[in-house]
């Protein structure tokens, strides 16, 4: 069971959107913008910006600034085996939360540009939410970045479209967190404690998780790098090899060192250790400045590749049912683990009605059941460990 740093924000952000006193919210995006920054200069400036490592780069207002435009303002892509984005699954919950009652059955499809045009009807009268929307999502650039897999998907399906009842509003391809947020209804319903907030939160937990995942990459390679200083320079798969370079690199930082550890893992876009050695990320980890504290490389998770001790299918239910007998865990949570083995994701587990019953008698919100989970099950494999030691 893994824990992000983005998780608490994301928990933090799904409270920011929804009142415990009144039946309806209204999204105030002035105030959202300065909250959001104060709560990562003070609440998050340590646990998410690792802003102590980079500290004498700037201050903690600038860098939350900073993280917000990186992470928060991100256009996030989508990917070869989906047509709408994280940040357009926001967008579509925000509009289903919207007061109207077509707001519930808001949908996203794609379709050709005129087809869509023949099938919309234009409301006789002005609706203030409807109006929002339209003219957020037109304000929003169109442009598509190279490479990125919606350009070949729009070809072949037809632009993406919000459909709320008789209106059919076009969507960038290209959206941020921010923007989909933005986008939506500004006066919309407030979420139900339980299974209605956790669904919401994990559809935020997932959108930050990638959205972070740039930038967590570069404060793992420690060594009082500022990561918004490479965060264009640098593509992830060199940061995640320069980490692997790191962790092969043994005593001072020589160019022998440096050979040896090159022999061991190669950095993808360099030639040679020469290369990198000479180049400017190169310079800049052998000139590390004294009282930084670093964030330990091993502390960063490569969500995206496969570990060498990744549990096989029976080997992991193995582990599961050992901890279903030792009491660690019950059988929802056993369930639900196996069903994160087999590649659901956050949200679509905090939409399960058993998790939801299961968070209702425990009294606890979807983040922190599953902090208190991965603590049980860490404890647990530490003391397996100790006893067969």
């Amino acid at each position: 069971m893994t824990s992000f740093p983005s998780d608490r924000f994301a928990a933090y952000l799904a409270h920011s959107l929804t009142s415990d006193e009144r039946s309806t919210f209204f999204v105030d995006a002035g105030l959202l913008y300065v909250s959001v920054l104060d709560a990562l200069a003070r609440r998050y400036r340590l646990s998410l910006l690792s802003h102590a490592s980079f500290a004498a780069r700037m201050t903690g207002e600038e860098a939350a600034q900073r993280y917000f435009d990186v992470t928060l303002a991100r256009p996030l892509w989508l990917s070869n085996r989906v047509e709408v984005s994280l940040s357009h699954r926001i967008l579509l919950v925000m509009c289903r939360r919207g007061v109207l009652a077509l707001s519930k059955h808001a949908e996203l499809i794609r379709e050709e540009a005129a087809a869509a045009s023949a099938a919309a009807v234009r409301p006789l009268m002005a609706v203030p939410d409807l109006d929002h929307v339209s003219l957020a999502l037109a304000r929003l650039p169109q442009r598509m970045s190279s490479g990125n897999p919606a350009n070949a998907i729009r070809q072949r399906k037809g632009p993406l479209w919000l459909v709320m009842g008789p209106s059919r509003i076009e969507v960038p391809e290209e959206m941020s967190i921010w923007s989909a947020i933005c986008a939506g209804p500004q006066q919309i319903r407030s979420l139900a404690p339980g299974e209605e907030f956790n669904r919401f939160c994990g559809i935020l937990i997932d959108a930050l998780r990638t959205a972070h995942r740039p930038f967590q990459e570069l404060v793992g390679l420690g060594r009082g790098l500022c990561p918004f200083d490479w965060l264009e320079a640098l593509s992830i798969n060199q940061v995640r090899g320069l980490r692997q370079f790191l962790r092969k690199l043994s005593g001072a930082d020589t160019i022998e060192a440096w050979s040896v550890a090159w022999d061991r893992a190669p950095v993808p876009g360099f030639k040679t250790f020469r290369d990198l050695w000479n180049s400017e990320i190169g310079r800049a980890l052998r000139s590390r400045e004294v009282g930084f504290r670093d964030v330990p490389i091993d502390s960063v998770e490569d969500v995206d590749l496969p570990a060498p001790d990744v549990l096989s299918k029976m080997e992991f239910e193995q582990r599961l049912r050992a901890l279903r007998r030792a009491g660690v865990i019950e059988e929802v949570e056993c369930i639900m683990l196996n069903r994160l083995y087999c590649g659901e994701t956050l949200s679509d587990l905090a939409a399960n009605s058993d998790v939801a019953a299961l968070l209702t008698r425990r009294g606890l919100n979807f983040p922190v059941f599953l902090s208190d989970l991965q603590e049980r099950v860490e404890n647990w494999q530490r003391m397996e460990l100790g006893s067969n030691g």
